[in-house]
């Protein structure tokens, strides 16, 4: 058996380099003709249009968050970030003007995405081999959604690094660095900001005060532009964000969690996409409300206490960081109003993490190695889906039509992944916690032979 399994390893080993080499070109050449074959890129059909389209009403002195100045060919609400956003975009925009430029900027979007899998196979408590993780970056290139994302030029990559980063300072004692990072990506999409969730369980005031007053700061300068009507400019963000959030907006079927799906399984009949399966609106604030707490119990109890982290062994310190940021935005995303496939990469440190803690548990025999190897197992199948090349209504529940009945269930994907895989996640740090509480001079890095096998 351990012949066969060593056999498998070295063919793998040989393949790794070949087959990344050519995922990566092939992802990228195919992203790269998406752009360029799209007539009008990026003015039409793209998220980058909103983004430019909201910096020049902004060069030009206007309000971007007034209807009168939204763009005609999105909804009028459609630009619904904080300005920081599209003041950056007024920036970079003297320089890469209004066309094809933008390549430029979509390409470090995908450096970035190759800077987080960097970090994490190879400075997260593991240093794997650069073949690795060049397998990894070209199987996530391949896959359509990240394709999606290069094409519409979305911010989840350099989110992803920023959050990436924030740990990596805040473990290094690096707090107002971290906090900086952290504040950024706050500031581009606020609900992030459920990641200082894990700094408040952990007892970690300082990183908690960085990021906030960090992100507090950089959201009051970035509306100077509105003066001397700031208190308006933050209405208009509010309205604007509050349409995203809100019906009807939340029963789009690209909206993967289970508050939009109870939408369109008992809302009202003006769903868009879908019709309900019972017309019973009142029970939906009920089911909201118990996955709330859902996501508030699994914040509580996966979340590690203050003294759990002083005692953590310094090569999981990273790891158990990173895996404490996607738990957070994992719970709070998949029950809250609104998360669509793209968002998920942001929870790519879930993945690397977990089968981090996995392979350590398993090294050493802890009694809790198998909730660990669920937990990442599950992890990996939450991405699996970033793996397909094409377009298949499972992967993109816009091309399921108008759905009816039970077939709504299938536009919960990612929703069920996520939650199960946070949920798993918890439980693995209960039974961690169990076993550290249990036997109190327990050492990480060693088994517990006097422990049985469970």
């Amino acid at each position: 058996m351990n012949t066969h399994i060593e056999s498998a390893g070295r063919i793998a080993s040989i393949v790794a380099w070949p087959l990344g080499i050519l995922l990566t070109v092939t992802g990228l050449t195919l992203a790269l003709r998406m752009i360029l074959i799209a007539g009008g890129w990026p003015e039409s059909g793209t998220d980058l249009s909103v983004y430019l389209h909201a910096a020049r009403t902004l060069t030009e002195g206007n309000n971007i968050y007034d209807i009168a100045h939204q763009n005609p060919q999105h909804h009028p609400y459609a630009y619904a970030y904080p300005p920081l956003f599209a003041e950056v975009f007024a920036i970079l925009r003297t320089v890469l003007g209004d066309g094809k430029g933008w390549i430029l900027w979509s390409m470090f979007g995908v450096g970035c995405l190759f800077a987080s899998i960097t970090l994490l196979m190879r400075h997260s408590g593991v240093t794997l081999g650069w073949k690795w993780v060049i397998l990894a970056f070209g199987a996530l290139l391949i896959g359509r959604l990240a394709r999606a994302d290069i094409f519409h030029v979305q911010p989840h990559f350099i989110l992803l690094l920023l959050i990436i980063l924030g740990v990596r300072l805040f473990v290094a004692n690096r707090t107002l660095a971290g906090g900086v990072a952290w504040a950024l990506v706050f500031c581009v999409k606020p609900f992030t900001g459920a990641l200082v969730f894990g700094l408040m369980r952990n007892g970690n005031w300082r990183a908690f005060f960085a990021s906030t007053v960090s992100a507090g700061i950089i959201f009051i300068l970035s509306f100077l532009p509105f003066l001397p009507d700031i208190v308006g400019g933050v209405r208009g963000w509010m309205h604007a964000n509050s349409y995203h959030s809100g019906l009807p907006n939340v029963t789009k079927l690209a909206n993967q969690t289970f508050y939009g799906t109870f939408h369109r399984l008992f809302g009202a009949e003006d769903g868009m996409s879908s019709s309900p399966v019972v017309h019973a609106p009142g029970i939906i604030p009920v089911l909201a409300f118990i996955f709330l707490a859902i996501a508030a119990a699994g914040i509580w109890l996966g979340a590690l206490r203050k003294r759990e982290v002083e005692t953590l062994p310094e090569e999981e310190k990273i790891p158990q960081g990173l895996l404490q940021a996607a738990l957070m935005l994992g719970l709070v995303m998949s029950c809250g109003p609104l998360m669509e496939g793209p968002h998920v990469f942001m929870l790519l440190p879930g993945l690397a993490a977990s089968c981090i803690i996995a392979w350590r548990r398993w090294q050493e025999d802890s009694p809790v190695k198998r909730r660990w190897i669920a937990a990442a197992a599950l992890w990996a199948a939450t991405f699996s889906f970033f793996l397909v090349p094409v377009i298949h209504p499972l992967l993109n529940p816009n091309y399921l039509g108008h759905v009816t009945g039970w077939k709504i269930l299938l536009t919960v994907k990612f929703g069920v992944f996520v939650l199960s895989a946070c949920l798993l996640t918890v439980y693995a740090q209960i039974g961690d916690r169990a076993v550290r509480d249990g036997r109190k001079t327990f050492d990480w890095r060693k088994p517990d032979k006097s422990r049985p096998a469970t």
